[in-house]
């Protein structure tokens, strides 16, 4: 969900060179570590202003998409920390807590999903706010695909006459 809304957060571009660019965004953002995804979130997503880059010598439409997600302070700062208590865990269960495993043992596999099932019921709450986000992004996303078939409609006409 974070690569999702982090490479579709800010994109920009002329009409043509739009869908390429939202395809080098997925790339950039599926390369990236579990923590850099959530610094970008947060200075994507969870930021006030959006500066689309706009080419001055461009051939067509130019189109520009950012989301934004706008709350309190508080708010902000609890969803980090549960974000960074995410990473910290994730971290812990790829890089410790899996070395350590024995799948041949009862007692080790017992461990490992009561402590599965403990991170499931903390994290929880930050996955259902993530899932909103990505749910609002893709209503947007629709109405921005309606929008464009619009334009493109639009210059082929323009392009007729």
């Amino acid at each position: 969900m974070l690569k999702t809304l982090v490479s579709h957060s800010e994109i920009s571009g002329t009409f043509s060179e739009f869908p390429e660019r939202a395809n080098q965004l997925r790339e950039s953002a599926s390369k990236k570590t579990m923590g850099n995804l959530v610094g970008e979130f947060f200075k994507r997503v969870h930021s006030e202003s959006f500066e689309p880059e706009m080419p001055e010598d461009q051939e067509g439409a130019c189109i520009s998409f950012g989301f934004r997600i706008g709350c309190s302070d508080d708010f902000t700062e609890a969803f980090k920390e549960s974000l960074a208590l995410l990473v910290k865990e994730r971290n812990q269960l790829i890089h410790q807590k899996l070395l350590s495993f024995n799948l041949h043992s009862a007692d080790s596999c017992r461990e490992l999903i009561a402590s599965l099932d403990d991170q499931n019921l903390r994290l929880k709450p930050a996955y259902e706010v993530l899932h909103g986000h990505v749910k609002g992004l893709a209503d947007l996303a629709a109405m921005m695909g309606e929008v464009l078939r619009k334009v493109e409609d639009f210059e082929e006409k323009s392009s007729d006459a």
